[in-house]
């Protein structure tokens, strides 16, 4: 994700999103690492890790957290849980054990989530 896409889609949540910094913003040919840190109006954070490589293949991970960094939900695509549905993509919520079965995300579908919640 580059820096001005990732400007634009928070943009679109200005109304919940109080404050945002890009950590790292790099890509070479064979991948793009892109992570960031995304604060709420309710004073929660979501920590964003997208990481492309070998043009097809993709980890995520979106972490949203209190303010005094407990889990709220994490959302990725790590291969540890085979059992679930829709396997590799997960959820945690509120702990790392509580685990449920997720589609694909991205930053923009995190988004529109927290929103809706801080409504």
């Amino acid at each position: 994700m580059k820096k001005s896409d990732f400007e634009t889609l928070l943009h679109q949540f200005s109304d919940v999103v109080k404050d945002s910094q890009v950590i790292l913003s790099s890509s070479t040919q064979e991948e793009i690492l892109f992570k960031a840190r995304i604060w709420f109006i309710d004073s929660s954070k979501l920590a964003v890790t997208d990481h492309f490589f070998n043009i097809s293949r993709r980890k995520y991970a979106y972490q949203w957290m209190k303010e005094d960094n407990s889990l709220i939900i994490r959302w990725d695509n790590v291969k540890h849980h085979p059992d679930i549905e829709n396997f590799p993509f997960h959820k945690h919520i509120e702990t790392d054990e509580n685990v449920h079965s997720s589609e694909e995300m991205d930053l923009k579908t995190v988004l529109a989530y927290i929103a809706e919640q801080l409504k």
